[in-house]
C-alpha cells in the first residue's frame, strides 16, 4: 500500500486538523473555567465531587491534547511527504503516518471509555448507588470499547476493502450512540420521577427549578453526544471510506466533543452550586456521598442571576466575562505582591490555592491557558473559513 493510496488529498488532513484545533481550543477554555469555578467553591463542595472533577478534567486534557498533537503530526507528515518527496523516503514517511494513525485511534477508544465511565458514574449517583441499574450500561460500554479497539487495529489492514473498513468503524459508533442514549434515559428518568414527586407534594419552587435544570443539562449533553456519533455513522454510510473527508472531519469533531460534553456538565453544576450556596440543599448529580434523590425544601436565601439562565451556554458566557474581568483587575492591581502574600499567609494558613492571593495566582495560570485555547480556536476557525490548504498539491 503506497502513501498516495492512504492520503487522498492534502486538503482533507488540513481540514481535519483545523477542526481539531478549533474544538480543542473550546474545550481548553471550558476546562480552565470549570477548574477555576470548582477551586473557588472551596469547602462548599464535598471532597468526592471535587475529586471527580480533578480526575475527569485532567484526563480529558491529557487525551484531548495528545489527540490534537497526533493530528498535527499526521498532517505534518503528509505535508512533508507531498511537498518535499525528495527529502523523505516513502517507507519512513508511511511508517510515521501509520504510527500516528494507530495511536490516534487507540487514544480515541480510551477517550470514549473515559467519557462513558463519567456518564455511568453520574447515573450511578442519581440512582442512589443501585448497582442493578449499571448492568446494561456496563455491557454496552464493554462492547463499544472492544469493537472500537478491533476497528482501530483493522484500520491499517490493507487487505480489507473500503466498505469493510467503513463497517468496522460504524459498529462502535452505533454502540456508543446506544450506550449514551441508555445512560441519558436512565438518569433523566430518575430525575423526572423525583421532579414529579416534588410537584405532587408541592415542594418548594426552588427545588423543582433545580430538577428542571438538571433534566435540561442531562438531555442537552446527551443530545450533543448522540448527534455527533450518529453524524459520523451517517457520513460513513454516505461515503464508505475511512480515509475520506467525511469520516476524518467527523472523527475530529467526535474526539473533542467527548471531552466538551462532560466539561459543560461539570461547569453548569459548578456554576449552579456557586450561585446557590445560600439557597438550600442541591441536587446530587455529582455527589458520591449524598444518598437522597429528593432534597429537602430549599431555604429562602437570595436568588442569583445564574438561576434564570436556561442553558449552560449563557452560564459559560457569563463565567467567561467574569473571569476576564477578574484577570484584568489582577493584572492592573499588583503593588507589593510579596509582602501582601506574606501577610495573607500569616493571617490565613490555609493551602495557597484556597487563599485569595493563591486564587489570583491560579487565575493568572488559568488565564494564560485560556488564552492559548482561545488562540487555538481562532487558528482553527481561520483555517476553516479561509479554506487553508485548498491550494496544496494533490497526492496523486
Amino acid at each position: 500500500m503506497l502513501m498516495s493510496e492512504a492520503v487522498t488529498d492534502l486538503t482533507i488532513y488540513t481540514a481535519e486538523t483545523a477542526v481539531s484545533l478549533f474544538l480543542y481550543g473550546i474545550y481548553l477554555c471550558l476546562a480552565i473555567l470549570t477548574l477555576y469555578v470548582y477551586a473557588r467553591a472551596g469547602s462548599r463542595r464535598s471532597p468526592s465531587a471535587k475529586r471527580l472533577v480533578y480526575i475527569v478534567l485532567p484526563a480529558g486534557l491529557v487525551l484531548g491534547t495528545t489527540q490534537t498533537v497526533l493530528d498535527v503530526v499526521r498532517m505534518a507528515v503528509v505535508w512533508v511527504t507531498l511537498l518535499s518527496p525528495e527529502g523523505v523516503t516513502p517507507g519512513r514517511a508511511y511508517e510515521a503516518y501509520i504510527a500516528s494513525n494507530i495511536a490516534s485511534n487507540v487514544f480515541l477508544c480510551v477517550n470514549v471509555l473515559v467519557t462513558d465511565i463519567f456518564l455511568m458514574y453520574r447515573c450511578f449517583v442519581v440512582w442512589e448507588r443501585n448497582r442493578a441499574v449499571l448492568i446494561a450500561p456496563v455491557l454496552l460500554i464493554l462492547a463499544t470499547t472492544a469493537t472500537a479497539l478491533v476497528a482501530a487495529i483493522q484500520a491499517q489492514n490493507s487487505s480489507m476493502s473500503a466498505s469493510a473498513h467503513a463497517l468496522s468503524a460504524i459498529v462502535p459508533a452505533l454502540l456508543g450512540t446506544v450506550t449514551n442514549i441508555c445512560l441519558t434515559c436512565l438518569t433523566a428518568y430518575k430525575i423526572w420521577s423525583a421532579h414529579r414527586v416534588a410537584v405532587v407534594f408541592k415542594t418548594n419552587t426552588g427545588v423543582r427549578t433545580r430538577y428542571r435544570k438538571a433534566l435540561l443539562i442531562i438531555t442537552e449533553s446527551g443530545a450533543i453526544y448522540t448527534i455527533c456519533t450518529v453524524g459520523m455513522a451517517i457520513g460513513l454510510l454516505v461515503q464508505p471510506n475511512t480515509a475520506g473527508v467525511t469520516y476524518l472531519v467527523s472523527t475530529g469533531v467526535v474526539k473533542h466533543m467527548l471531552n466538551i460534553v462532560p466539561a459543560l456538565a461539570l461547569l453548569y453544576t459548578g456554576l449552579q452550586e456557586t450561585s446557590e450556596a445560600e439557597a438550600g440543599p442541591r441536587l446530587p448529580l455529582l455527589e458520591a456521598g449524598d444518598r437522597e434523590v429528593c432534597p429537602a425544601p430549599a431555604g429562602t436565601g437570595p436568588r442569583s442571576e445564574f438561576e434564570s439562565s436556561p442553558t449552560i451556554t449563557s452560564c459559560s458566557l457569563r463565567a467567561s466575562t467574569s473571569t476576564a474581568m477578574a484577570l484584568l483587575s489582577f493584572i492592573y492591581n499588583r503593588p507589593n505582591r510579596v509582602l501582601q502574600l506574606q501577610k495573607q499567609y500569616q493571617a490565613d494558613p490555609r493551602p495557597i490555592f484556597l487563599r485569595p492571593a493563591g486564587a489570583k495566582a491560579t487565575l493568572t495560570v488559568y488565564g494564560t491557558l485560556f488564552s492559548l485555547g482561545f488562540a487555538s480556536s481562532l487558528y482553527g476557525a481561520g483555517c476553516l473559513v479561509t479554506g487553508y490548504g485548498k491550494g496544496g498539491p494533490s497526492s496523486e
